[in-house]
């Protein structure tokens, strides 16, 4: 749902990018049965990106959203940063449209109120965001100066200004986009965060 007051065209882009989405999931790559997917090579060589730039700032402690549906997957990711030995920190929506967060073991989720996965809150130690070293957020594009275009609930945008606010510098804000994703320019507003970098399926930008 669209922040109120949101400028109109933000929405119209919104509508258009999860359309792309849809069409890349919904195809396949040509070849012999069995084949991957479009969708699942590109969520392949985003996620050998992703664990690239983790192992490269040292970060021991990650915070990284369950992905759902045609949002770039994290499961890759999520699983070699545990084998890794790094902490691993989920966001849970809260009742107050604030996000907690959650150490997470791999496997202890529940479907959370939005209809999508959240971590176990009963099996689960909660932790705080300016424990993490590296913030993957998601997004449905990112333009070329870093502004970030997510769904329009503000989750990210509340939690990010927190982390500013409290003076939690070197955080590092990272968006997990496909390579297409990357715009030239996004409508922004003055409570939108912008990220430090984007990683795709095909390189590493960042700001």
């Amino acid at each position: 749902m669209a922040q109120s007051g949101e400028p109109q065209d933000k929405t119209a882009l919104r509508q258009s990018l999860l359309e792309r989405r849809a069409v890349l999931y919904a195809g396949s790559t040509a070849g012999a049965a069995g084949a991957r997917s479009a969708a699942e090579l590109a969520n392949a060589e985003l996620s050998e990106r992703a664990i690239a730039f983790v192992k490269s700032h040292s970060a021991k402690s990650v915070a990284i959203y369950l992905s759902f549906s045609t949002e770039p997957s994290t499961k890759q990711i999520i699983a070699e940063l545990l084998a890794s030995g790094a902490r691993v920190l989920v966001p849970a929506v809260a009742t107050d449209h604030s996000l907690r967060w959650f150490e997470f073991d791999g496997v202890s989720t529940k479907m959370g109120a939005l209809g999508f996965a959240e971590p176990d809150a009963v099996r689960l130690p909660e932790a705080s965001l300016t424990e993490a070293d590296i913030i993957f957020v998601p997004a449905l594009a990112v333009d070329e100066n870093g502004a970030r275009l997510g769904r329009g609930g503000g989750y990210y945008d509340r939690a990010l200004a927190q982390l500013i606010l409290g003076e939690k510098k070197h955080c590092l804000k990272v968006a997990l986009v496909y390579d297409e994703e990357v715009l030239p320019l996004l409508p922004s507003e003055t409570h939108d965060i912008a990220v430090d970098a984007v990683i795709t399926d095909k390189r590493l930008i960042e700001f």
